[in-house]
């Protein structure tokens, strides 16, 4: 009885076994073939996922400390200093001949792989004036201010509301003013006051993402001054030209929004 209990159970183990092997692939092989890997989580949303894009505005408040280090040909240095607090805008350059590097301009930055952002920031500004009087009238200065600085920078998201993404590049300015007055015989000159200046920028800024696709950036920036010369051209008489250094520091703030 025993020995026919025992058979009868080793063939249904037998059996099961079989039936087992059949439904996955056909049998035992000796070797293991593993399923595919688990699905890796969605990144974060927030600044740095491969292939974003970001736009906004950089520097439109913060603090400035502006230093232009002029050197005339004929010898002597001279140091303008200027401290500017801007909110939405910074309208002057401090009484110094070179302007300020704290003024707002459009950003746009792309990541061409996860973290590693190319891109940089434009503004262009000009604005004329004219005077009417009894006697006729007279047309004021013409400014203009051109900016452009190219950069590269790598994000870090902590987690979906906060980042840090400092930059660096190069950044480009070009200003000018231009007077043209008007003599009692009807002829007309003009006096051109112009700089041209690089200097070579770099940025720690903080990254606070309140709601999905728009953040504030704020931190600390340094523009150091590598080159640049400050020209005057009378309307009468030679021109003169001096090599201007600008270096400007200071804590600025910034929007953008990321898609």
């Amino acid at each position: 009885m025993k020995t026919k209990l025992t058979s009868f159970c080793g063939l249904g183990l037998f059996l099961v076994s079989g039936l087992a092997s059949a439904q996955y692939g056909g049998g035992y092989q000796g070797s293991y073939t593993p399923g595919p890997p688990p699905v890796r989580s969605a990144g974060l949303d927030n600044i740095g996922e491969e292939s974003q894009i970001t736009f906004g505005v950089d520097r439109v408040m913060g603090v400035a400390f502006d230093r232009a280090t002029l050197s005339p040909d004929k010898g002597g240095d001279v140091t303008q200093k200027s401290t500017n607090v801007a909110l939405f805008g910074n309208p002057g350059s401090g009484g110094m001949a070179a302007p300020g590097l704290m003024i707002p301009r459009l950003a746009l930055d792309f990541f061409v792989v996860e973290s590693v952002s190319v891109g940089g920031s434009l503004m262009y500004f000009t604005s004329s004036s004219e005077t009417e009087t009894d006697a006729g009238s007279a047309d004021g200065p013409t400014n203009s201010t051109f900016v452009i600085s190219p950069r590269v920078g790598y994000a870090m998201a902590f987690d979906e509301t906060f980042s840090l993404w400092p930059r660096a590049g190069i950044t480009y300015v070009s200003s000018k003013s231009e007077t043209t007055t008007t003599s009692t015989t009807g002829a007309t000159s003009t006096s051109t006051d112009s700089f041209s200046g690089m200097a070579l920028t770099v940025e720690a800024m903080v990254g606070i993402s309140p709601i999905e696709h728009f953040a504030i950036l704020a931190g600390p920036y340094v523009d150091y001054g590598l080159s640049g010369t400050v020209k005057n051209e009378p309307a009468s008489g030679s021109s003169t030209e001096t090599d201007a250094k600008v270096t400007s520091y200071g804590l600025t703030v910034g929007i953008l929004g990321y898609y």
